[in-house]
């Protein structure tokens, strides 16, 4: 049992160090390859700019039909400052009744 199954790990394991060896040369060279850089001869050329184009609609009123927006109508609530809040619990905690102790021996 020890034996096949040493054999199988044995062939598994040969397997993949072949496997990796053959991937590893085929795809990795050591030469140096120049960087080839795409040619854009259209964009580099030169050209008169275009005539500008208004952003204005013409006259005429515009309504709209929508939800409005939550800021509009929401309250400003600023939050309280963490600094704040633990004072006022710090004072509540200090202005609280204390539990009497009574030691018996």
């Amino acid at each position: 049992m020890k034996k096949s199954l040493l054999l199988a790990c044995v062939v598994l394991f040969a397997g993949a160090a072949f496997a990796q060896s053959s991937v590893g040369a085929s795809s990795l060279s050591n030469e140096a390859q120049p960087i080839v850089m795409p040619s854009h001869p259209s964009q580099a050329s030169e050209r008169g700019m275009m005539s500008g184009k208004s952003l204005l609609t013409g006259s005429g009123s515009i309504s709209a039909k929508g939800e409005r927006p939550l800021w509009e109508l929401a309250p400003n609530n600023v939050p309280v400052p963490l600094g704040d809040s633990a004072r006022v619990v710090k004072k509540q905690h200090a202005e609280a009744k204390k539990a009497q102790v009574t030691w018996v021996n």
